[in-house]
């Protein structure tokens, strides 16, 4: 199954069209390193975004969290006070975050929200295909694939970092439904004897 989904992004016409394209030699990056999640956020604006959205966005803010990767954007109509300092009470200061700010414009000290401001640019551009004014819609989708994609600092998802397992998928529902569903039939019909038999029978479908 990995296979095919890498077979079939390469034949993604919008991924090969907004995808990121390495115009230097790679060369190593040295992470800000926070002790635990949520310890310290970068935080940016990507704007202003032309076309606007159906509903007049036409900036996101975006933060992001050292250790985990994990990005939290809201869409902006505009780049006011109180939209800021509601976002930075939200997401930092209730989880006891202390603010700590870098220079405008100097990548070096917000070099990885910069980072993730070309991935959610780019998620968005393959999501929104003949509806650009649709990009504000997008987003619940882009942080999904964002936060379920194993990022290259950590080796791992940032779902996984913050939660400690992965995220469960539909799919994932339907086949515990399935298990569940056959571990009750088996101890119905054998009673006491059921067990032994119930992990025979379950873990091909837990494995497979």
């Amino acid at each position: 199954m990995i296979k095919d989904c890498i077979e079939f992004a390469k034949s993604c016409e919008e991924c090969q069209k907004h995808g990121p394209i390495q115009k230097v030699p790679a060369s190593e990056l040295h992470s800000i390193i926070k002790p635990w999640p949520f310890r310290g956020w970068a935080i940016d604006i990507i704007g202003q975004i032309h076309p606007p959205s159906s509903k007049n966005h036409k900036y996101i803010l975006v933060a992001i969290d050292y250790l985990t990767k994990w990005v939290e954007p809201i869409p902006l109509k505009e780049v006011e006070q109180k939209d800021i300092i509601d976002f930075v009470e939200d997401h930092i200061i209730t989880r006891g975050i202390k603010l700590i700010t870098s220079t405008p414009y100097y990548a070096q000290a917000n070099g990885q929200v910069e980072a993730a401001n070309k991935v959610v640019i780019g998620l968005i551009k393959k999501h929104i295909s003949n509806r650009p004014r649709n990009w504000h819609e997008t987003l619940v989708q882009i942080l999904w694939a964002y936060r379920n994609s194993p990022r290259d600092a950590t080796k791992t998802t940032p779902y996984k970092l913050v939660y400690g397992h992965d995220a469960i998928l539909p799919l994932d529902i339907n086949l515990q439904s399935i298990h569940m569903q056959k571990q009750i039939i088996v101890y119905v019909c054998w009673g006491r004897g059921c067990h032994r038999l119930n992990l025979q029978i379950t873990n091909p479908l837990k494995h497979g």
